[in-house]
């Protein structure tokens, strides 16, 4: 009786370990240290921060890898793999929201969450993962995204540790999607492109969270999960990675232009070889 209870338990420290010595982990340690705010801002920073390190000055972040894959988004799985073009993309096999989905729901939901990563990221390079045994029939079937998915049934009044569970989503993830959900309601008269270029999030989700408010925004359950609705303001673009973090660094985390300018010239300075010893003065 008592082992099931002992595996948890280990199952527990190890996942806390693992969380312990990541990269996001010490971002978000290092930022609530120099700034008062709440651990939840804090992570927001971080995610922030850890998006432009990834895109903007890493060839590949840590625990990912190229992988070639199938190009085009409408390849049939039962062709002949040598008459299908390929691309190289960036798949994530190993990212510190494993760790947290195992100490929650266990191994089997990290694996689905971990293939589930993996084949949204191709998908957002433009190319598909040579997978088996998934007939043409049955893609069609898949109508939204998952992270449209999971925010759908959360406004139609969902338990959502359930829906996380079931769609293997680690708590820090869905507050990522919920954000830019939010993002996408408010700006829900602009351009799918217009708000994805400023957020960051892939158009096809935008256009996915933007027709998902339309839809949605009058049921009593949504309403009542949505709150009080952001204020929509005419937002633009950003040239790159670099303006995204500078915008959403005064805009929504309150920095000042100077800081923003400090802590963005800090991690430009930064290579793939600190990125082990990063210490920001956030």
């Amino acid at each position: 009786m008592g082992r099931p209870v002992f595996y948890r338990q280990r199952i527990r420290s190890q996942a806390a370990s693992v969380q312990a010595k990541s990269l996001m982990t010490h971002l978000a340690g290092e930022i609530r240290s120099r700034r008062e705010i709440s651990p939840e801002e804090a992570w927001l920073v971080a995610s922030d921060a850890m998006r432009f390190l990834e895109r903007d000055l890493l060839d590949l972040a840590p625990g990912q890898i190229e992988l070639p894959c199938i190009e085009g988004l409408n390849s049939h799985f039962r062709q002949a793999r040598q008459d299908q073009p390929e691309k190289l993309v960036k798949l994530t096999v190993v990212a510190e929201e494993d760790a947290s989905i195992v100490e929650e729901f266990g191994t089997r939901a990290m694996q689905q969450g971990r293939l589930a990563r993996m084949i949204e990221e191709a998908y957002e390079q433009g190319a598909l993962l040579p997978l088996a045994g998934l007939t043409k029939a049955t893609r069609e079937q898949m109508r939204v995204p998952r992270a449209v998915l999971a925010v759908e049934r959360y406004l139609k009044g969902e338990d959502l540790t359930l829906i996380r569970r079931e769609l293997a989503v680690s708590k820090f993830t869905w507050a990522r999607w919920w954000r830019g959900f939010q993002g996408a309601a408010a700006g829900f008269e602009e351009s799918a492109a217009v708000v994805s270029g400023y957020s960051g999030f892939p158009v096809h989700l935008v256009s996915g969270w933007q027709e998902l408010f339309k839809t949605c925004r009058d049921h009593p359950a949504a309403r009542e999960r949505l709150g009080k609705p952001r204020v929509a303001k005419k937002v633009e673009a950003p040239v790159d990675e670099e303006d995204r973090l500078t915008a959403k660094l005064i805009e929504e985390h309150g920095y000042t232009p100077a800081a923003m300018r400090y802590q963005v010239t800090l991690l430009v300075c930064c290579n793939q070889n600190k990125l082990a010893n990063l210490h920001f003065a956030i």
